[in-house]
């Protein structure tokens, strides 16, 4: 008894020093905005940052044009991530490589995708403050840089961390450059050499006490023409091992005190299809009859979009019974799915064309909920409509979402995540923001 409260005391104590406050959840990731005027396009935001909210980070995306972040923007910061596209992104990479060393010195774990973005202009080489900063990452970096498949072989890779969901493959976007390891505390894995040179061994994917680096197009196979996009290194493991995360209680979005939670809403596109299943009846009523009607138990969000209010072929009784009962059931929360369906918010494109109406984003959101509210007291559906899911890609203006937020409306949607046999990549899954 005495060895077991001996044992209970020494978890307590540690528990006692575990403050979720104290933990450094925050990465700081660099774009250029002359690459990307909006950070949701960069690679950081579309790959990198979900598995690392799974992980618990928080991922902030910060403009190389604003300038290095000072001393209180880095505060609760752990590290920093780079995914650049171009050898020569940095305006002055000197000032910039002094600046991450200063902060690899301060602890922060510098991690980087992709190619460095510090080489000097129209050159592959470096400034001596750089290559000090490779030296901190237990590396020493040579200008040997070759895109010969044939110069190129592998040394040595361990499958499990850069074969994930592809097979590594030589013939697709084959890259050599040099980058010696000097640390036996780094875990290489992938090691290239050049076939012509002796002596070579780069290591283009590791992690290290101080971060990590996954070079060039090793990390993420992408085919555009395909829209295509897998993981060649584990990015879980990864991020896990560069950012030093192993072991640290994580926030989970999908569960509170211990109980998972469960999101599901429907989007009003369809509701008027005619099902496949017999040919007949509409997509929203075989919803109503064989889901929602008998799992009453089971809350769900529903959303409509209100240009078919207006719409002779939709404005007649069968609609309107099928509104009053798909919100008569007490699981059902009413929402809007907007007006016309904005496929591309920024480029004001619909899915949905209204005769003689020029796109208006007030009509969009506060006018497609207050639609929705006159057809309820029409219709004697006693139930508000309080939300707004987002059509599209879900990427409003932040003046739609002043006006969203002013009317005291909740909005959700955003992103476009799938994982199914078209799309068999994590790398498709969107992170939380």
């Amino acid at each position: 008894m005495k060895r077991l409260c001996c044992v209970l005391a020494a978890l307590a104590v540690s528990c006692l020093r575990v403050d979720a406050a104290d933990i450094a959840r925050k990465v700081i990731s660099f774009y250029d905005v002359t690459t990307s005027s909006d950070p949701f396009f960069t690679p950081a935001h579309l790959f990198a940052e979900m598995p690392l909210n799974h992980l618990g980070i928080e991922v902030v995306h910060w403009p190389l044009q604003q300038g290095m972040p000072d001393d209180a923007a880095m505060q609760g910061v752990r590290g920093i991530l780079t995914w650049f596209t171009q050898p020569s992104l940095i305006g002055d990479p000197d000032a910039y490589c002094r600046w991450m060393r200063r902060r690899s010195h301060e602890g922060k774990k510098i991690v980087i995708i992709g190619h460095p973005g510090f080489a000097l202009k129209g050159t592959r080489n470096i400034p001596a403050s750089c290559q000090d900063f490779w030296h901190d990452l237990g590396i020493a970096y040579e200008d040997l840089y070759t895109e010969n498949p044939f110069f190129i072989a592998v040394a040595a890779k361990v499958p499990k961390m850069v074969e994930f969901e592809r097979p590594l493959s030589l013939a697709e976007d084959a890259v050599y450059d040099r980058f010696k390891n000097l640390s036996k505390a780094n875990r290489v894995y992938l090691s290239l050499i050049r076939r012509d040179m002796p002596q070579s061994a780069s290591a283009v994917i590791f992690t290290g006490p101080t971060g990590g680096f996954a070079y060039g197009a090793y990390p993420l196979y992408e085919n555009r023409s395909l829209d295509r996009t897998q993981w060649r290194i584990d990015p879980f493991t990864f991020f896990d091992e560069a950012f030093g995360l192993q072991s640290l209680p994580r926030p989970d979005v999908t569960t509170v005190e211990g109980k998972r939670i469960f999101f599901t809403h429907i989007d009003g596109d369809g509701i008027f299809n005619v099902s496949r299943l017999d040919n007949k009846s509409y997509a929203g009523e075989i919803i109503y009859n064989e889901i929602l009607k008998p799992y009453q138990d089971w809350p769900v969000t529903i959303s409509l979009i209100t240009a078919y209010f207006e719409m002779r072929k939709y404005d007649d009784d069968r609609a309107h019974d099928l509104y009053r009962r798909l919100f008569s059931l007490p699981n059902a929360e009413a929402a809007s799915h907007t007006y016309t369906h904005p496929l591309k918010w920024q480029k004001k494109k619909s899915a949905i064309k209204v005769a003689g109406y020029d796109y208006d984003s007030g009509k969009e959101t506060i006018g497609s909920v207050s639609m929705m509210r006159e057809l309820f007291k029409r219709l004697a559906i006693s139930k508000d409509v309080g939300i707004l899911q987002w059509s599209g890609d879900c990427l409003p203006s932040g003046d739609d979402l002043n006006r969203v937020v002013q009317a005291k409306l909740l909005n959700i949607n955003g992103g476009g995540g799938r994982y199914d046999a078209r799309y068999d990549s994590y790398s498709s899954l969107y992170p939380l923001s």
